[in-house]
């Protein structure tokens, strides 16, 4: 599961460095960002398969991994609440530094942040 969260962010991000790319500040976040959840997402995963590869099938071994897999999924989950705020958040201040009129950016404001539903 780790690895489809990364997969989903990951073009996103790819597509504002492409959209944005000439603000550096942005292109730093989003790679950080991917980084970040890429190496979050693999260390979990490394963490569950060492944890969970036993060979005992016991009642005992089954609630570690079951408890080890619950623990990964929690420091996963609060990453990957933080990075979809980072990618929802991203482009708001590059699209109200546009030269348009005020309903035009409160328009790709609410596209970009059509994502939240």
């Amino acid at each position: 599961m780790q690895g489809t969260l990364w997969f989903s962010k990951a073009p996103i991000l790819f597509l504002y460095t492409k959209l944005f790319g000439v603000h550096r500040w942005l292109l730093y976040i989003s790679w950080g960002t991917l980084l970040v959840t890429g190496l979050v997402y693999v260390a979990g995963l490394i963490f569950t398969l060492v944890s969970c590869a036993t060979n005992e099938l016991t009642l005992l071994a089954y609630q570690q991994c079951a408890h080890d897999n619950t623990l990964t999924g929690v420091i996963s989950g609060f990453v990957s609440v933080f990075a979809d705020a980072i990618i929802f958040l991203l482009p708001i201040p590059i699209i109200f530094n546009l030269q348009l009129e005020t309903s035009k950016k409160i328009g790709l404001s609410i596209t970009f942040l059509s994502g939240i539903l």
